[in-house]
């Protein structure tokens, strides 16, 4: 061969290796109208799933590298639906075990809603995790909900899950959850787990867990479970991390497991030996039944420093081989644990607004500068690593710095940290007297789009007027439509989260630059809802949406009316995960139509 021919050779190979990942665009109108669609993919590659719902499950089969992970994001606003109500996720091949089914390494998945996964054995999964030698998998900004586990895992390594609202999942049999997790080690930070439907918010059987800066909170059956499954917690360091949680339980029927609240150990019979470190967490019951720290395995061993116990006197129980704990405020009712000291005891922990969520700590608060310092913890292989509580959970996917002065505070917020006002600042640069509301009779249809095409939309209203919190009367009449707009300002700087209820169809739509025409839509209502029903859909909730402290924004919301009962309320959710539903008239500022 002719050097020069070698010459060319090496080039077309070079030009091979360095070929650029691809960008494949899913959605309608978009080269690849479904996922199933889509080509093999490879390392580097990107799937950008474009606004819409889709109904198919899909199998993620080819792996990424280390350097190059295949990426599968939702873009566009509202993001991506996958809804797989009444299809095939029984786990018989090739029907995957859940809407999306991750079989491959080198993964990221985000900025999804999935939901409606469910099968005969009660084990469908809104995003499964299968194989026992996978690893490196990142699930972020998903919200999964009403599967019968939102995320599932029988057998991975190495996996993140950040930012992810997960609600509803479960399926009344006590073996099916908001997330059960099986497998090496993983990260779950900044997520918000509540409301399981069956069993608990999130139940593992992981050799090594960390739980970074969390909202778990109001299961059906417990919230979270540390257990035993032996190929993965019977070899040495099979230890779990809980630093920075807020845990919350609600009263539970009688029937439910009323005390469950944290169990580490044993549930199945198999080994489990390792260590509960729980550092900084606010732990509140929703009655004095709750057990806050349970041991189930006579070889395990709890850590607690730092840590909020409200609501209930049974600190820790069951068999620990050792519990020691350091630093901890606790009901003056409730006796110490053997083995803590430096507890401090009390009959309120002085949250700034804990009806409202926000659990910063006020000024006297007993639990000020109560963590004890050079905190550590032993990882998944055995390896020491920092446990100071350095962030705080600000709403879901919103992990800010943690605001220490000098000794890190108990539980899961400090003193003068980014606290809420939630019910007495005025928003500037508003006059905080309400929402415009508008409506247009004599006009048939329940879609939004029957009101916004008519001709008499927008400027030849029926009626107009003011109200003093962003909701619309009640069952009032027929064939009508309503728009109600102004500008909402945020009080501190964060993630918001807005939701919109109603009936027939709605539609929320936002500017966060204050112009109308610039606005988007973040929610809508695809069907009906009762009044004040914020649950429903998964639509009626919008992403996130990071906002400055005094932003303030154009706001507006929709409803078409046919026939029935009637109603229209949006509510706002605040970076500390604080509610205000609907949001009330201090916030607002009407719009008036030039």
């Amino acid at each position: 061969m002719h050097l020069g021919s070698m010459r060319s050779i090496a080039v077309l190979i070079a030009c091979v290796a360095a070929a650029p990942a691809a960008v494949y665009e899913v959605g309608s109108g978009k080269p690849h109208p479904t996922l199933a669609s889509l080509p093999a993919l490879a390392p580097g590659d990107e799937v950008r799933v474009h606004p819409g719902t889709y109904r198919e499950t899909k199998r993620w089969m080819q792996s990424g590298s280390a350097s190059a992970p295949i990426v599968v994001r939702g873009v566009g606003d509202p993001r991506p639906v996958i809804d797989v109500s009444g299809l095939n996720v029984s786990g018989v091949m090739p029907n995957p075990r859940g809407a999306f089914q991750v079989e491959a390494s080198n993964i990221v998945i985000e900025r999804f809603a999935l939901k409606n996964a469910r099968n005969g054995s009660k084990n469908g999964a809104g995003i499964r995790l299968t194989g026992g030698t996978i690893s490196n998998i990142t699930l972020r900004d998903c919200v999964i909900t009403d599967c019968d586990n939102g995320m599932m895992s029988n057998g991975c390594d190495r996996v993140l899950v950040e930012g992810c609202d997960i609600a509803r999942n479960g399926a009344n049999d006590g073996y099916s959850h908001n997330v059960y997790f099986a497998g090496g080690s993983f990260i779950v930070r900044g997520n918000w787990i509540h409301h399981s439907v069956g069993g608990q918010n999130f139940k593992t059987r992981a050799h090594f867990t960390e739980l970074l800066y969390n909202r778990i909170e109001a299961s059906a059956q417990g919230e979270i479970d540390f257990v035993d499954d032996t190929p993965y917690t019977g070899t040495s360091d099979s230890n779990a991390v809980m630093i920075g949680n807020t845990v919350i339980s609600v009263v539970r029927p009688s029937t439910s497991n009323v005390g469950k609240y944290i169990v580490f150990g044993q549930d199945i019979g198999g080994a489990h030996n390792g260590t509960l470190y729980a550092f900084n967490n606010t732990f509140i019951a929703g009655t004095d039944r709750i057990r806050f720290l349970e041991g189930t395995s006579a070889g395990a061993s709890l850590v607690a420093a730092g840590n909020i116990f409200v609501g209930s006197n049974n600190i820790v129980t069951g068999g620990w081989a050792s519990a020691t704990g350091s630093g901890n405020w606790q009901p003056n009712t409730a006796a110490i644990p053997g083995g803590f000291t430096g507890t401090v005891r009390g009959s309120d922990p002085r949250f700034v607004n804990r009806a409202a969520g926000d659990l910063h700590l006020l000024s006297d608060s007993s639990c000020r500068d109560l963590t004890p310092g050079g905190l550590t913890y032993r990882d998944g292989a055995g390896a020491n690593r920092d446990g100071t509580a350095r962030s705080e959970y600000n709403g879901v996917g919103a992990v800010a710095a943690r605001a220490v002065n000098g000794v890190v505070d108990a539980g899961a917020y400090e003193y003068g940290g980014s606290t809420i006002v939630v019910d007495t600042a005025v928003p500037p640069p508003g006059n905080g007297t309400g929402i415009a509301r508008e409506w247009w009779n004599g006009i048939g249809g329940i879609a939004v789009a029957d009101l916004t095409s008519n001709a008499a939309y927008p400027g030849a209203a029926s009626g107009r007027d003011v109200r003093t919190l962003f909701e619309a009367p009640t069952d009032i009449s027929d064939n009508y439509g309503t728009c109600m707009s102004g500008y909402v300002t945020a009080p501190v700087a964060g993630a918001y989260v807005f939701t919109i209820a109603g009936d027939d169809n709605c539609e929320l739509w936002i500017a966060t630059d204050g112009n109308a025409a610039n606005k988007r839509r973040i929610a809508t209502v695809p069907g009906w809802t009762g009044p004040r029903e914020w649950s429903k859909f998964v639509e009626q909730t919008s992403a996130s949406i990071v906002l400055a402290a005094g932003q303030r924004c154009f706001i507006e919301a929709l409803q078409k009316e046919g026939g029935g009962g009637d109603n229209l309320a949006v509510a706002w959710r605040f970076p500390n995960g604080a509610v205000e539903a609907p949001i009330p008239g201090h916030r607002l500022t009407p719009f008036v139509r030039n």
